[in-house]
């Protein structure tokens, strides 16, 4: 689908395409990926189109039938919704992607909090990114709410690390853009990716046993306090002036405290660790 504004062509989908996917079955062991996926039929007049088409998945095994609507909201704004449906296995993983390009090469890409947006993950509250034309022209992507389009922003997003990272981490990149790198290939674009979950892997992981010394030896920074009871070191700290937490621990393992929940137990005062 291409956009067209003033009978000028001024931004396309994928490639001319709609969107791209990639289809998963229920244990993850099975993908097919579909590439800038084209209708291959259609029906509309001048305030809405319907693209209808097949996503037939090799792998799989299964037809994933499509359709894509574009509907007239009010002037200048323009409703895009991607309809998926397949009734042969009993679950399907998907992970989609819209992807907005502009027909020539934009002044700059905006994002919501950002009007100087130099591409990347967008992590904000509020999703809508896009670019502007050399012309003054401004153009984006919007998203209904994340109940209704299904996704979140509960993203890690302080930093501290004294903040373990959650196992799984839903649509971290819900909107990005061109890059730097990209942009210097000539490739500009802005997307929205639905679907998306980042998790850790490897849940059995090889603990090492690490023997420390007495506590009365541990370095101590800011408030802080380490009491010994029947083999277990119980650390009590506060937070600093500066939003980090203070510590207290031998020097071998201190770095690997800021980023970890750690236990002390056993006469040997050994903890266990994760490589």
């Amino acid at each position: 689908m291409t956009l067209i504004f003033n009978g000028e062509p001024i931004a396309r989908h994928n490639h001319g395409g709609e969107f791209c996917a990639d289809f998963q079955n229920e244990e993850r062991s099975v993908t097919d990926r579909v590439q800038d996926w084209k209708a291959s039929s259609w029906k509309g007049d001048a305030t809405r189109v319907a693209l209808d088409g097949e996503c037939k998945l090799a792998n799989l095994n299964t037809t994933v039938y499509v359709q894509v609507e574009y509907a007239v909201v009010k002037p200048n704004v323009l409703r895009k919704k991607i309809r998926l449906r397949q009734s042969d296995e009993f679950l399907l993983f998907y992970q989609l992607t819209n992807r907005l390009e502009p027909q020539d090469v934009p002044a700059k890409l905006w994002s919501f909090d950002r009007l100087d947006w130099q591409g990347g993950s967008v992590h904000e509250y509020f999703p809508a990114a896009g670019f502007r034309a050399k012309s003054g022209l401004c153009v984006g992507l919007l998203t209904d709410s994340g109940y209704r389009n299904q996704w979140t922003r509960f993203i890690r997003r302080d930093g501290r690390p004294v903040k373990p990272a959650p196992r799984r981490i839903p649509d971290a990149n819900l909107y990005s853009g061109a890059g730097p790198e990209e942009r210097g290939r000539g490739d500009f674009f802005v997307q929205q990716t639905f679907g998306e979950v980042t998790a850790q892997t490897g849940v059995e992981r090889d603990w090492q046993a690490v023997r420390l010394p007495e506590v009365s030896s541990w370095e101590k920074r800011g408030d802080t306090t380490a009491e010994e009871h029947d083999g277990v070191v119980i650390i009590s700290a506060k937070s600093s002036d500066d939003g980090r937490a203070d510590t207290l621990a031998p020097d071998r393992i201190r770095d690997l405290l800021l980023a970890r929940g750690i236990s002390f137990g056993g006469a040997s005062r050994s903890a266990a660790l994760g490589h």
